[in-house]
């Protein structure tokens, strides 16, 4: 898959307007919350252009609480304060669900269990 392919399967979604942006500050944040071989497993299903954003943060895992992600996430769409925690991880999970159909379950699964329960949640189709 190449990085287009990608990104329209981010704006399918009508909480996404421009997929580049929140494609990039989604999977670098995620590249913070994963151990560097479980960003590495991920990343070889994304286009290279992709891939390198998420495992760019390398080392070890962060511990992020959802607040935590969606400021980092709202910090790199420059978009502080422009919108809720749930318009923001409305737009991650057009991320997600990029994710979810280009890795395979087995990884989604592994890079879950490394998130909070209200992040992961994202890669089952909704925020609990």
């Amino acid at each position: 898959m190449d990085r287009s392919e990608f990104e329209e399967l981010v704006d399918h979604s009508d909480a996404v307007s421009e997929p580049v942006p929140i494609t990039e500050a989604v999977l670098e944040t995620l590249g913070e919350s994963l151990a560097a071989g479980q960003a590495e497993a991920v990343a070889k299903w994304l286009p290279d252009e992709y891939a390198e954003t998420l495992t760019a943060p390398g080392g070890e895992a962060e511990s992020l609480s959802a607040e935590d992600f969606t400021d980092r996430v709202r910090e790199r769409l420059d978009e502080r304060g422009a919108e809720s925690d749930g318009e923001i991880l409305a737009r991650a999970g057009a991320v997600t669900d990029a994710l979810a159909t280009t890795v395979p379950h087995d990884e989604l699964l592994d890079l879950r269990s490394q998130l909070p329960d209200r992040i992961g949640s994202l890669f089952t189709g909704g925020v609990r």
